[in-house]
């Protein structure tokens, strides 16, 4: 098999073929000396096979040519005069041709029909197939009306509705490649329908439902998403039950099975587009700059022969390094990762990091809107309104990567691709080598804890402000572009201001709490998932991408900045507690030496030391169990915020002072609906372990509370706090977690969170005497406890006793805190529907149980 594209021109002989770019033919030559396109056409029946010969061998050579670009006509004459003599000629004309215009053929092959029908049958569980002889001798339409009948065949609607999950399935894989320009593959793959040939004629209308079939995945491929994100899957299930839906009922027809897997081969050559895209990425990385470094490892060998030059690759040299490295498996090889360098600010950092970062945001920004004769013209005005000659360079790499992505990822394009990223990276390299002075002082780009031992002062400063330069640029284009979008004309580009340094640090304060764990469990970022919320209520991608690396995510091209402050705070948490049982030994040794030398003569001159001591024990103690999950929020760790801080300050100072308070604006309602949380389990807690009467003594005691606040808050205020209380006494009688959550849930989580942490105290002071004590008739008594029943009265000062009693309420009361997060844990994860079955201290008692299991 050889790839040519062909061109049928009415006013030409029929024994000629007009190269050009529209429609891709795979043709072959057959024992008739006819060539054959896969459609079964035959181009110039009666040739030669001299003839054919000369042309085959031109389009083994896989010349392209553009769009609309009619340069290289072959005429090959079916006459007994043109001899063989010819073929020296057309072949250097054809290839030469193409060399000066700038065509290169592709390198995505069409999958072999044993590859498609494969994958197929596995999408639709239908078993292995053995591509055996018998199989490979049956046409592909053969092949779908045997995948028909098998759908059929199930009982029910498992038949279409196995069809149906497959397509989108496939929809998911196609929205996996980012932004594709879409229009001519879909127009081959899908219209032309060249494999199944379900569409001999495209002059001829389909039936009803296929077209109406091809329109719906058209549309999702084409449109909005509508709430698809590559960046959360926990929605995932709902989103396909939704599509589901949208298709409707599909009858399992030739038809509909032959769509189906047009759609699913659609999706394979697009996949293996993205493949050759991370390839060419990688190829230009380790030809331009130090990539791969050492902790590369997915790379490994396949990239040991390449080295670092300025030379530009040949195509034929590119195609074959492509070979040697993922021609084993073009449609389903793992894509190339770069991962983040995000927080790292030496010359490698800041080269990758930009490079990736103009990339990702050309991909995503569309300028499709803008007309072609209007295109130039709006970046010209973007020069124009660089006020600093250094951002001009910028802004022409944006450019050159907004114009290859204008209309979606390119397919099939990755030689080109790799071209200009090849040329942008070198010129951003020599740019930062051009920078006076050797930066030095973190050789180990390994290692993000770099950061944290040094200021960004520390870093070469041209840099860091050549990589804050580059995400300005990237909020200029895409500032401009929403406002020629909304007014409809390209006038002069005016910038607005810049986030203001309080605006930077409320961003820092606020992204820190959305980092911060609440209960210890990843479950509570399902809460309010920042990352899909930005890109539900379309923030400017420059935002969504600088987003998705600071909160972290699946993605390891955008990096996980707080995957890596929670091993701070837990390392943070590891120190705390060995502080606390480091007290504890001590205050047993001073309790145990005071209890020995009571009897001494001398003991009354040693009694108030040993009493003062024993003090400042139980306050160092009531000190580190006070709160002890404050020190776990990251603003309130002076390392993970000073950390935090310094890289928030680098990645969102470009952005505009309006979009910086619009993203403060979510984040806030983000903590809001995240801290309130909390208190709809505590209310959820004490109302499934208390029986009527000790609901009465709650009421009772919060109403009068609340009255108290009249003087304090304001009626709208006191109003809202009065109509939750309202709620929950007559949810109260309820012990459904479903109930609660669908009645009550909202209501909290709408509240202020003032008036949320208000509520929350009122009823955990009116609840927690109760409480405490069947904690105390179920769990085992405190340490704290234990260690002094073994102390004399009369050696304690009655200072002492007041600060043991206060000392065992709060250990006590944190038994709740600790048990209400694992309460919260199994209702979330649907393994219990009512806590009403459990008793207070229950599962407390059976996690201590479990962890001296383990020991």
């Amino acid at each position: 098999m050889m790839i040519v594209q062909v061109r049928y021109e009415t006013n030409l002989p029929q024994s000629v073929c007009l190269v050009t770019h529209p429609l891709l033919a795979i043709i072959e030559v057959k024992h008739n000396c006819a060539i054959r396109t896969w459609h079964g056409e035959t181009i110039g029946e009666g040739i030669s096979h001299q003839h054919q010969s000369a042309l085959v061998e031109a389009a083994g050579a896989n010349l392209i040519v553009p769009t609309r670009v009619y340069l290289l006509v072959a005429y090959i004459v079916t006459q007994p005069s043109t001899t063989l003599a010819m073929k020296p000629f057309v072949i250097p004309w054809l290839v030469a041709s193409c060399v000066v215009v700038g065509c290169w053929g592709g390198l995505i092959a069409d999958p072999a029909p044993s590859e498609v029908f494969k994958e197929v049958h596995a999408q639709l569980s239908l078993g292995d197939l053995n591509w055996g002889s018998r199989n490979r001798k049956q046409s592909n339409d053969c092949h779908i009306r045997k995948l028909t009948d098998k759908l059929n065949g199930l009982p029910g609607e498992d038949g279409p509705d196995r069809l149906v999950r497959m397509m989108v399935g496939d929809v998911t894989a196609v929205f996996l490649c980012g932004r594709i320009d879409l229009k001519r593959t879909w127009e081959t793959y899908m219209l032309e329908s060249k494999f199944s040939r379900r569409n001999p004629d495209p002059s001829k209308p389909l039936p009803a439902e296929e077209e109406n079939l091809l329109a719906t995945l058209y549309k999702w491929c084409k449109g909005k998403r509508d709430g698809w994100s590559m960046y959360h899957t926990e929605n995932e299930a709902d989103w396909v039950t939704s599509k589901i839906k949208e298709l409707g009922e599909i009858k399992v027809t030739r038809g509909t099975v032959s769509i189906a897997v047009d759609f699913h081969i659609f999706a394979m050559i697009w996949y293996s587009s993205g493949l050759y895209d991370s390839f060419a990425i990688a190829l230009a990385l380790s030809r331009t700059s130090n990539w791969p470094y050492d902790d590369e490892q997915v790379v490994g060998s396949k990239v040991s022969f390449w080295k670092r030059t300025d030379h530009l690759m040949e195509f034929k040299e590119y195609q074959q390094a492509a070979k040697m490295t993922i021609i084993d498996d073009p449609y389903n090889g793992n894509y190339f990762q770069f991962s983040s360098n995000l927080g790292r600010y030496d010359q490698d950092s800041c080269h990758l990091n930009i490079l990736k970062n103009l990339i990702s945001f050309a991909q995503a920004l569309d300028l499709s809107f803008i007309h072609e004769e209007s295109y130039l013209f709006f970046w010209k005005s973007l020069h124009a309104a660089a006020d600093r000659e250094e951002l001009h360079p910028l802004i022409e790499y944006l450019h050159d990567f907004c114009t290859t992505f204008k209309n979606g990822i390119p397919f099939d394009n990755s030689f080109k691709y790799h071209q200009l990223v090849s040329q942008t990276s070198l010129k951003i390299m020599n740019h930062l080598d051009s920078i006076t002075g050797t930066v030095s002082v973190t050789n180990d780009k390994n290692n993000i804890s770099t950061l944290s031992k040094m200021s960004v002062g520390d870093f070469n400063e041209e840099i860091i402000e050549f990589f804050v330069k580059a995400k300005l640029v990237m909020n200029f284009v895409e500032e401009f572009s929403q406002h020629v979008k909304q007014k409809g004309i390209i006038s002069r580009f005016y910038p607005k201001p810049r986030a203001t340094p309080a605006q930077i640090r409320h961003l820092a304060f606020l992204i820190c709490d959305q980092m911060s764990m609440i209960y210890n469990l990843e479950l509570d970022l399902m809460a309010h998932n920042i990352n899909k919320e930005l890109e539900l209520h379309e923030f400017p991608h420059v935002i969504q991408h600088d987003m998705l690396g600071i909160m972290g995510n699946q993605h390891a091209s955008f990096g996980n900045l707080r995957e890596y402050l929670i091993q701070k705070i837990i390392a943070s948490r590891i120190e705390r507690s060995a502080a606390i049982n480091n007290m504890y030994g001590q205050l047993i040794e001073s309790l145990t030496k005071m209890k020995s030398e009571s009897n001494h003569p001398s003991f009354n001159q040693l009694k108030q030391r040993y009493q003062e001591d024993i003090f400042l024990k139980l306050d160092e103690l009531e000190r580190l169990h006070i709160h002890p999950h404050t020190p776990d929020e990251f603003q309130n760790n002076s390392s993970v915020w000073g950390e935090a801080h310094r890289i928030i300050l680098l990645e969102l100072s470009p952005i505009s002072h309006e979009n910086a308070q619009k993203l403060i604006v979510e984040l806030k309602r983000g903590h809001r609906i995240r801290r309130n949380a909390p208190v709809f389990y505590d209310t959820y807690y004490v109302m499934t372990q208390t029986n009527e009467k000790e609901k009465e003594i709650i009421f009772m005691v919060m109403s009068h509370e609340l009255n108290k606040l009249e003087d304090i808050l304001t009626p709208v205020k006191l109003n809202k706090l009065k109509k939750i209380y309202d709620v929950i006494r007559g949810l109260s009688s309820e012990t459904t977690y479903d109930v609660w959550k669908k009645i009550f849930f909202e209501k909290i989580l709408q509240l202020e969170h003032d008036l949320a942490l208000i509520f929350d105290d009122i009823l955990k002071d009116a609840s927690r005497t109760i409480l405490a004590n069947k904690s105390n008739a179920v769990c085992k008594k405190a340490k704290l406890q234990t260690m002094f029943e073994a102390i004399d009265d009369n050696l304690l000062t009655p200072q002492i006793n007041r600060k043991l009693k206060h000392l065992i309420q709060l250990l006590t009361a944190q038994r709740m805190e600790y048990e209400i997060p694992m309460m919260a844990c199994l209702l979330i994860k649907g393994e219990i529907s009512d806590f009403s079955t459990y008793q207070v201290g229950d599962l407390l008692t059976k996690s201590i149980e479990n962890m001296h299991k383990i020991l």
